[in-house]
């Protein structure tokens, strides 16, 4: 059978006719490509990228650092090679052919529809990274890579709207403490008002008990 096997080998020692057949090696373990981010590749099974910027809603560039992990499926394994690797590292010819051009389509499609400021909050990052991981995991399985885990590790607008919105999150945090302040004065206030109502109906009402006492001696006295 000339050609491409299908079948995948599974590591194993014994002869091979390099006349009859040729192997090559492909590395199916877990492997992590890092979008931006200060730290170097520590293991082979890593590579560090740039970070990913996009526009927001709004018109701000927004950047993007994460992390994606990722593997090629073991029963596509001659597939995916035939199909994608050239003469360069698979692990660079997957990520560069198959997963970074998702991600980037993805995070600048659906970071457009979200306004520079919301990527401050933690839950917006959140739901990002969940459909992120989803989108991925869905159209690389496509192609025969099989996608881990994704994490988002930072998501900046530019310097100037993040200190607008930070100073804007601390007029917020002030704004809801006097708020919150004065609705304690407010209790208090009603409190000592219901406080003095309490003690004026005492007072009423131990009142009204001394005269009706007086009355009442007064006539048992009539009738004596």
């Amino acid at each position: 059978h000339r050609g491409v096997q299908n079948k995948t080998l599974s590591p194993v020692t014994k002869f091979i006719n390099r006349y009859e057949k040729e192997i090559f090696p492909i590395d199916l373990r877990s492997q992590i490509y890092q979008l931006g981010g200060k730290e170097k590749a520590q293991r082979d099974t890593e590579m560090v990228g740039k970070p990913i910027t996009f526009p927001s809603k709004d018109g701000f560039a927004v950047t993007l650092e994460g992390k994606i992990e990722w593997k090629i499926d073991p029963e596509r394994a001659a597939e995916v090679f035939v199909k994608y690797v050239d003469n360069r590292p698979v692990m660079t010819c997957i990520v560069e052919k198959i997963i970074l051009p998702q991600a980037r389509s993805f995070v600048r499609i659906y970071g457009s529809m979200e306004e520079a400021r919301n990527f401050i909050e933690g839950s917006t990052r959140q739901r990002f990274q969940e459909k992120l991981f989803q989108d991925l995991k869905e159209h690389c399985f496509k192609q025969g890579i099989l996608i881990v885990n994704v994490s988002i590790t930072e998501m900046q607008p530019p310097h100037e709207i993040a200190s607008l919105i930070n100073k804007r999150e601390v007029a917020k945090r002030l704004r809801a403490k006097y708020l919150k302040e004065k609705e304690r004065e407010k209790q208090e206030k009603q409190l000592a008002m219901e406080k003095k109502k309490q003690e004026r109906n005492r007072l009423l009402k131990e009142m009204e008990a001394r005269m009706a006492v007086k009355k009442t001696k007064a006539l048992q006295d009539k009738h004596c």
